[in-house]
């Protein structure tokens, strides 16, 4: 064997080790990207996440459907709607937060009409609940169902109700309850409904 050829078969191995780093330190630069880049991107559907830089935020709820939907019931008094407690007369659905690092998360909870709804607005109250050890405590009193003049800061479009702002630092889980009625002395004839599906929306608070 000559000289060359000699020299050729040391400088083999460290080719392939040299291109073995390469590709390592590729791989480690793709990770480090793809984590200081995710986007915040946000779904109106409640078993999906909601994904933000430094945590995630989602809704889930137990129903089969997302929401809330009277559907020629009678008018009722606040006192009365504030305790409905049968089938189909409350709405039950949980807001998590997951946090990793230190950050703090703002998110809004609001109610969307179906466009398929009867009622009239004004004709249609809502009323929100928060549970706060064991107990449901009022987040949101009696209120007519009020669509937004225009898109929040974090993202509830215009035409909606906001229901509840809250902020959050720790993973944690944050139940709901929302109620819906219709108002006292209404004048209801023939059939009628009115439907709302519940949306969360939300990012990291920048200080």
């Amino acid at each position: 064997m000559d000289y060359q050829e000699k020299n050729k078969d040391e400088e083999e191995p460290k080719r392939s080790s040299l291109f073995v780093s390469v590709i390592a330190v590729l791989i480690l630069l793709i990770a480090i990207f793809g984590i200081s880049f995710a986007t915040i991107t946000f779904t109106q559907n409640g078993e999906e996440s909601n994904t933000i830089r430094t945590g995630e935020l989602r809704m889930s709820y137990t129903e089969d459907t997302n929401g809330i939907k009277i559907e020629n019931a009678l008018p009722t008094s606040d006192d009365v709607g504030k305790k409905l407690s049968g089938a189909n007369e409350y709405f039950d659905f949980t807001v998590k937060t997951t946090i990793r690092g230190n950050a703090t998360i703002a998110y809004e909870v609001s109610a969307e009409k179906d466009v398929n709804s009867t009622l009239q607005d004004d004709q249609v109250k809502l009323y929100l609940e928060k549970k706060v050890g064991a107990v449901y405590q009022e987040e949101m009193k009696p209120t007519l169902f009020t669509p937004l003049a225009s898109k929040t800061e974090w993202g509830t479009e215009k035409g909606t109700m906001l229901l509840a702002k809250g902020t959050s630092t720790k993973s944690e889980n944050i139940p709901y309850r929302l109620r819906m009625w219709i108002k006292q002395d209404t004048v209801v004839n023939g059939s009628y409904s009115y439907t709302v599906r519940v949306n969360i929306k939300g990012g990291v608070v920048v200080d």
